[in-house]
């Protein structure tokens, strides 16, 4: 688990690998910092805490092989140039 150096662990609702908070983040990158990079990529999430961001939410699908994959809706015709829904094609689809 993570414990921001300024806030102190609670120790409750997160699990391994979270980061707890006493108090709300102050700013949120929604799917990373998308307005000056392409949402939910890792070039996104690093600009968002570059921006400052106290964390970044983005969503999480599981692909037709159970892969958890990073992809904000369930068809991949908006963010990309592939046809489909996330949870029927597989990861090396995906990639």
């Amino acid at each position: 688990m993570t414990v921001r150096q300024d806030k102190a662990s609670s120790g409750s609702g997160s699990g391994p690998g979270g980061v707890c908070f006493l108090k709300p983040p102050r700013l949120i990158g929604h799917r990373g910092a998308k307005a000056v990079a392409p949402e939910n990529t890792l070039v996104s999430c690093r600009m968002a805490a570059e921006y400052g961001a106290d964390c970044i939410e983005f969503d999480v699908r599981l692909c037709a092989d159970g892969v958890l994959v990073i992809f904000h809706v369930d068809t991949l015709e908006r963010t990309s140039d592939g046809v489909g829904r996330v949870a029927d094609l597989d990861l090396a689809a995906l990639c």
